[in-house]
């Protein structure tokens, strides 16, 4: 046999013996010949398999696998990005004594929701707005009140079964676990869940003013007001008690809310991202100052 010959058979011995490490051990263990494999329970042998000889890659003896690339962020979407907005919420709000004593503020906001992104959310929050009952107690946004307001940042509500902010509960139970963390806290209007860590959502939400990317990836966006910015930026700007609660002075109420069926609609990530409401002519009103960094007192 030639050098030449010599060194093809050495080099698919080489690719026998990299095959044989990259397949992993295949003998069962004592302790779990009886249980059933899960997907879960498959890890990934691709960082096993070390440097692969660049001869073994070119004569074709071995297939280096491409890494895989989920989709976590809206970063990472293909280009251009369409968002299909699936469902509308509305809300009728009232300020008691706005204008004064026994002369109330109404109005009314609506916000678009993205279901395809968002499915959990998306379907609990159209769940509450319609009112879903539950061994014969309703659980509803109707007469929930406003229970926070960071005025440079965003205002919160939602809580179904408390006044101030402490309970909340969802269609699925008492808390339910994150969607993917797609969307972005990136301009006002933005909806997202408030929670208590990862998937601890319930029935509380919050909408913004500002951009506050801090919460990118530990809250979950599934949807944008449409039409009312102007209410959420009215509601911002209440004052609130000053014991470190954010709790608003004035009682601020939803006196009315409900899911209009929509026909799904895509919208850009420019409209997305806009200031002002999705719907309409004006999208680009004055911007807020950006927020470089978490507010220390968040």
């Amino acid at each position: 046999m030639n050098m030449r010959g010599l060194l093809f058979a050495i080099l698919v011995l080489l690719a026998i013996l990299h095959k044989i490490k990259a397949g992993g051990d295949y003998s069962a263990s004592a302790d779990n010949d009886d249980e059933p494999l899960h997907a879960d329970d498959i890890e990934d042998d691709e960082d096993e398999i070390g440097d692969v000889p660049e001869e073994l890659i070119r004569l074709g003896l071995v297939t280096v696998p491409k890494p895989k690339t989920p989709v976590k962020t809206e970063d990472d979407l293909p280009k251009p990005v369409n968002y299909t907005v699936t469902d509308e919420v509305y809300f009728e709000m009232k300020i008691r004594n706005f204008h004064g004593i026994g002369s109330h503020y109404r109005a009314k906001f609506e916000i678009a929701l993205f279901g395809d992104i968002a499915p959990l959310a998306v379907q609990n929050f159209v769940g509450l707005a319609k009112g879903w009952k539950h061994k014969g107690v309703t659980y509803t946004f109707k007469d929930t009140t406003v229970n926070r307001i960071i005025s440079d940042y965003f205002i919160q509500m939602g809580d179904v079964t408390s006044e101030e902010g402490a309970g909340g509960r969802s269609i699925y139970g008492s808390v339910f676990d994150d969607d993917e963390f797609i969307l972005r806290h990136s301009s006002p209007g933005m909806v997202s869940m408030a929670n208590r860590g990862p998937d601890s959502n319930a029935s509380q939400f919050f909408i913004l003013v500002a951009p506050t990317r801090w919460l990118d990836k530990k809250n979950v966006v599934f949807g944008k007001v449409s039409t009312g910015m102007d209410v959420i930026k009215t509601i911002v700007r209440q004052p609130t008690r000053q014991d470190g609660t954010d709790y608003p002075l004035s009682v601020i109420k939803v006196t009315k809310c409900g899911h209009n069926a929509v026909q799904p609609y895509n919208i850009t990530r420019e409209q997305l991202n806009y200031y002002g409401d999705l719907k309409g002519t004006s999208w680009l009103p004055e911007k807020p100052p950006i927020a470089e960094k978490e507010p220390s007192d968040l």
